[in-house]
């Protein structure tokens, strides 16, 4: 996760491609989507 303040295009709210921006308090972060598994956990709930 980072941080910014004046991107090229401003800050932006959404996702685009890979990338998610978003704002709290204030502050424009920018996300990265997590990686899919290769091999996933099966669900153990009973």
């Amino acid at each position: 996760m980072a941080t910014y303040s004046k991107g090229a295009n401003g800050a932006f709210p959404g996702k685009v491609g890979s990338i998610i921006g978003s704002n709290w308090r204030s502050i424009d972060y920018l996300k990265g989507l997590p990686k899919k598994a290769l091999n996933p956990v099966p669900n153990c709930n009973p």
